[in-house]
């Protein structure tokens, strides 16, 4: 992966972001990411002043690049970002991607 991004963090997180990100309650946000190297890592989508709204950790990196793929479901709709975090380590991301999709209703009289 020709231009990743390496992320440091130590106990507290820290990482990168994108937006401005147009979140909606009731919409998953599906993604995917390649990581490798040692630490958590952590995908979320962040309000403007920066506290989660939807959070996932995808768990200790492995050595190699990897595939990790995820789903976000906010609590909230508001403006804000998606974020990507480490803690505990050192990461190289690359190729992060997302979509949103809304949530399908469950089937009525089921």
């Amino acid at each position: 992966m020709r231009y990743s991004q390496e992320i440091t963090a130590g106990k507290t997180e820290a990482g990168i972001f994108q937006g401005p990100q147009n979140i909606i309650v009731g919409e998953k946000y599906v993604g995917s990411i390649y990581a490798k190297g040692k630490g958590e890592l952590i995908v979320g989508l962040r309000n403007t002043k920066g506290e989660f709204v939807a959070r996932r950790s995808l768990g200790k990196v492995s050595k190699e690049w990897k595939k990790y793929e995820f789903t976000l479901e906010p609590h909230t709709s508001c403006d804000g970002d998606f974020a990507i975090a480490v803690m505990n380590g050192t990461v190289q991301v690359d190729m992060a991607t997302m979509s949103s999709s809304p949530s399908q209703p469950s089937p009525q009289g089921s």
